[in-house]
């Protein structure tokens, strides 16, 4: 089985046909508002950070096809499962962010902070 948080993430995206209850189940986002909420996350303010390291990553460049390369060059062959230990993933990612660093003039930490630097979540089956 998946993970719960498999379940938390993907239920509220879509509309499910029920055989049992006959019928359309629409998720109501109400019910998964306190999973953010009760750590301290509030929507508008997270989605305008969200929004405001990708903006300023697009204009350094980040996301252009060059770049883009770099990060393919160094995740491409690198496989994330249950067991990978994150000192690997850092090594992996640290090593990402250099090389995109050295072709951007912009510091490996500050590749980290970006969304180049977000480290997928993944389910594991």
């Amino acid at each position: 089985m998946p993970h719960d948080t498999y379940f938390r993430r993907e239920l509220p995206l879509y509309v499910n046909y029920s055989d049992y209850a006959n019928g359309w189940i629409i998720p109501e986002d109400s019910s998964h508002r306190s999973e953010f909420e009760k750590l301290g996350f509030n929507r508008l303010s997270t989605t305008g950070e969200v929004l405001r390291r990708f903006h300023q990553a697009d204009q350094e460049g980040l996301f252009e096809p060059a770049t883009l390369e770099i990060v393919n060059d160094a995740l491409r062959d690198f496989y994330i499962n249950g067991t990978t230990p994150m000192s690997q993933v850092q090594r992996v990612y640290q090593k990402m962010a250099q090389g995109v660093g050295a072709k951007k003039g912009i510091s490996p930490v500050d590749i980290l902070a970006s969304p180049l630097g977000a480290i997928a979540l993944y389910h594991f089956v």
